[in-house]
């Protein structure tokens, strides 16, 4: 998934002359679908993101997609923001008990001058005065997260972080199965493996194919703080791999697809060559979730999906 901010969606739909509505979650109680920061993107004919699904997104979409169709009629205004309260009970045909508190605003074309002056500042948040009808200001003081003043009427949102890249060692059943299965987690995939024609011929768009030799060297290179899974076509290759990465010891998050007498073979190899053992104890082998047991290529692909999901909730 590439990196796109707030401004970035928002300005290329309005370059298209299109209208669009940004929705936030700005706080959510109790049993709410989804968490404070949450966002969607809706115009008149699609929708991006999500808010949490089911009747609170479908009465929000629409009360955005009301407000778009009213102020495209008044061009001069441009940008409207509203501040909805949704319980999620009865009234909801819900019985979640929590509540949630929504931003919707809204954007027009004649916003577009306003908004390429505002994503010049490359600003890492900007301050949404909520009492106002004026479109977010640059914001400074924080780089991530959100924080949300209800007495000063102020929510300040970071701006979309880059997404976590993710090195997939391996174009065979397993890492064609994972492709497939993590193109909606929010991550910068890295497909390596040894010849351009151990790849399918199609792949998704925003996936980037590395052909390597010696996939090693890749690893080697890798930024820091990369979730990395490997799972190649021989073992002396994951070998390698896994060895550049607890050597450079930057990385967040090792997974190897194999089993415990594999782990264990690997790491007297990587203790011979000096890696520490509080290094090698990173080194997550058999990778996926314990629960899912089937060993097809789905399945594989679905519990390590599911790991990676867990490590980006919990860096």
């Amino acid at each position: 998934m590439r990196h796109q901010s707030w401004l970035d969606i928002i300005i290329a739909s309005l370059r298209d002359d299109t209208p669009v509505a940004r929705l936030v979650i700005i706080s959510a109680k109790g049993s709410a679908p989804r968490e404070a920061g949450a966002e969607a993107y809706v115009t008149q004919q699609s929708q991006s993101g999500t808010i949490g699904g089911g009747t609170l997104e479908f009465e929000a979409v629409h009360i955005a997609r009301r407000t778009t169709a009213d102020s495209t009629d008044k061009p001069q205004t441009g940008f409207r923001r509203l501040i909805r309260d949704f319980a999620l009970g009865p009234d909801l045909g819900q019985c979640c008990g929590g509540h949630v508190r929504l931003l919707i605003e809204i954007f027009n074309p004649s916003c577009l001058e306003a908004l390429i002056a505002i994503k010049e500042a490359n600003a890492p948040a900007y301050c949404h005065d909520l009492g106002t009808q004026q479109i977010a200001t640059p914001h400074h003081k924080i780089a991530s997260g959100l924080c949300y003043d209800q007495k000063k009427e102020q929510l300040i949102l970071a701006d979309n972080p880059a997404p976590t890249p993710v090195y997939i060692y391996g174009a065979g059943h397993v890492g064609q199965a994972l492709i497939a299965v993590t193109n909606a987690l929010y991550i910068d995939r890295i497909w390596v493996d040894t010849s351009r024609d151990r790849f399918p011929n199609e792949a998704p768009s925003d996936v980037t194919i590395v052909p390597a030799s010696d996939m090693s060297i890749i690893a080697a290179h890798a930024p820091k703080d990369a979730i990395h899974i490997v799972m190649t076509y021989a073992h002396h290759l994951d070998e390698a791999i896994c060895q550049a990465l607890l050597a450079k010891g930057d990385f967040a998050h090792l997974g190897l697809i194999g089993s415990n007498t594999k782990k264990a073979r690997f790491a007297k190899h990587f203790a011979a060559a000096g890696i520490g053992q509080e290094m090698i104890d990173r080194l997550n082998c058999p990778i996926g979730l314990a629960d899912i047991k089937d060993k097809s290529p789905a399945h594989v692909a679905l519990s390590i999906a599911g790991q990676i999901a867990v490590w980006l909730e919990r860096p």
